[in-house]
């Protein structure tokens, strides 16, 4: 066995026992590892009253269904809020937890997620519990604004906070909120079951004063995030500057290492030489370089630590808003609000404007734009599949270890996640042949069922491995591809039509099946006469238990068939 080709296809083989009929959600490339749209289909006729139609040699009568997409590699759902209240304060469980204008989001390296709702004037945490999301405020009092005075410190709802903005956490659990129109940065920090708030910069009046602790000033600072050194580094919005506070003892020493106070501007340079024009967004990378999601620039920009100077460039974007995909300067945005990096040093970037969820891939020098979610210039509340999700004026997001992205849906008064497709990883350490074995490492989202199929000639598969995703890479190795002159294989995420057993066939006039799948997924079921025209017909969640799916109409025609797919 000389090569081996990695390939994910579109449509699967399934199983043709008549007793059981299975369909998986099919991960697939055209070309050379281009990703493409997920999804699973399955489609088996059957007569009202009677088993699912026999072919010749007693195989059911089954149609996998090809599917098309683009480079998508995330797919997108809502984990809390609920869109349809126009906002909310409450407590609670997935949509039963509320927001009002979030804009903020922070993860931890538990998974919990840390939300400023801003209009809420409020720090919520979303803990996830199982397949479910739990909403809890832990400081700040919903429609209590710390409007006028002086700044309110206190433990959980006794502090106050003026328009909270941007949010980060560190690897203590502590946060660091930039608390917009109290002109502060304040640090939250867990005692016990309790949250205790105090200010560490800033204080009610705007200023452009570097100094220490209270001493300093900033104009409605906006993001915030700390790097591996517990530095914070700071958007200060109206003063179009980046601050950075650097921890010495307690204390907190701030210092402006780019742009000049009310300086607006696009020049790219080396500190106060260079200018921003409303920089929202800020993140960092594991080499210290900070990443600007430059506002009313439509660009983003790198600061580049050079010694005792930071020389800041503009990597992707021109003045002029647009939603082009590209390369640096080709690519376009219409006022990028947050920003976030992964640990492969991709940057991702909520255009919101666009309504668009964008990402920056890495090549040599160049900056690669391409759109993960969303459509430019259609907002909505759909959950799916890259840009058949939809945002509404989308302001910050966070990426966490496994590269799943979570974003503060503002306008839609929600919180969604991106989920990762599962990816073959072709180089590096466990990839290629080790004492006749032919192995590879595989990622995708904690908690998902993958399964590993086998081909030696793209037309016949055969799964020879599963396992469930965690925290890192699953090593996959195969004993018996050295017995073969060729060998091809694909991976998919695990989710099943049950042809049998409790809830199959017909009951009072209705059709139905079980269907199980990757908890947390959605699922969709669609319906046809004629293998041409589908109608959805159902739609759900899947979670610990298997669904239950009935047709009411099933009996009305003389023969239906169905299909189930992730959106």
């Amino acid at each position: 066995m000389k090569t081996i080709q990695s390939l994910f296809e579109n449509c699967l083989a399934t199983c043709a026992d008549p007793k059981f009929f299975g369909a998986w959600m099919a991960l697939f490339s055209r070309g050379r590892g281009k990703r493409m749209q997920s999804r699973l289909a399955l489609a088996a006729a059957f007569q009202p009253g009677s088993r699912p139609v026999r072919l010749a040699g007693g195989a059911l009568a089954i149609w996998m269904a090809a599917a098309s997409g683009h480079a998508q590699t995330h797919t997108f759902r809502t984990l809390a809020g609920n869109a349809a209240n126009y906002g909310g304060s409450t407590d609670g469980t997935n949509s039963d937890g509320q927001f009002f204008g979030p804009t903020g989001v922070a993860v931890d390296s538990l998974g919990n997620l840390y939300v400023a709702d801003q209009l809420n004037e409020t720090i919520r945490k979303v803990t996830p519990t199982g397949t479910n999301w739990v909403v809890k405020t832990i400081a700040g009092s919903a429609g209590s604004s710390n409007f006028g005075g002086p700044i309110r410190d206190g433990t959980n709802s006794r502090a106050l906070f003026n328009n909270p903005t941007g949010i980060a956490v560190d690897n203590w659990g502590n946060l660091f909120v930039a608390d917009q129109y109290n002109n502060a940065i304040r640090k939250i920090t867990p005692v016990g079951s309790n949250w205790v708030v105090t200010t560490i910069a800033g204080t009610s009046l705007s200023g452009t004063n570097d100094g220490l602790n209270s001493g300093a000033r900033f104009s409605q600072p906006t993001g915030l995030v700390m790097d591996a050194n517990s530095n914070i580094f700071v958007a200060d919005q109206l003063n179009n500057t980046i601050r950075k506070m650097t921890p010495s003892g307690t204390n907190w020493v701030v210092s402006t290492i780019a742009g000049s106070p009310g300086v607006q501007g696009k020049a790219d340079g080396t500190n106060g030489g260079a200018s921003f024009d409303l920089p929202a967004g800020v993140a960092v990378d594991a080499n210290g370089r900070i990443y600007v999601a430059d506002q009313y620039n439509n660009t983003i920009r790198l600061i580049t630590p050079s010694g005792q100077n930071w020389v800041v460039t503009t990597i992707a974007g021109t003045a002029k808003p647009g939603s082009n995909d590209g390369t640096n300067k080709a690519a376009q945005f219409d006022t990028p609000s947050g920003v976030a990096v992964d640990t492969n040093g991709n940057v991702y970037v909520t255009d919101q404007f666009n309504y668009t969820i964008r990402k920056m891939t890495p090549s040599g020098t160049n900056w690669v734009v391409s759109t993960i979610g969303g459509q430019p210039g259609t907002y909505g509340t759909n959950d799916g599949i890259g840009t058949n999700a939809l945002f509404f004026y989308a302001f910050g997001l966070a990426v966490d270890r496994e590269g799943s992205v979570y974003v503060a849906d503002t306008d839609n008064d929600t919180i969604r996640k991106g989920y990762l497709a599962p990816t073959i990883v072709n180089s590096g350490a466990g990839f290629g042949f080790t004492q006749g074995h032919f192995g590879f490492h595989l990622t995708g989202p904690a908690g998902q069922l993958v399964v590993v199929d086998a081909s030696t000639d793209l037309s016949n598969w055969t799964p020879i491995y599963t396992n469930t995703f965690g925290a890192v890479a699953l090593a996959f190795s195969d004993p018996q591809a050295g017995v073969y002159p060729r060998r091809f294989y694909r991976a998919h995420l695990s989710a099943m039509i049950a042809g049998s057993g409790t809830g199959f066939g017909f009951s009072q006039g209705r059709f139905g099946f079980n269907l199980t799948g990757p908890p947390g997924q959605l699922v969709v079921v669609e319906a046809s006469t004629n293998l041409v025209a589908w109608l959805p017909i159902y739609t759900n969640t899947f979670g610990t238990v298997p669904l239950l799916f009935s047709d009411p109409q099933a009996s009305a025609y003389p023969h239906r068939f169905y299909r189930a797919h992730l959106p």
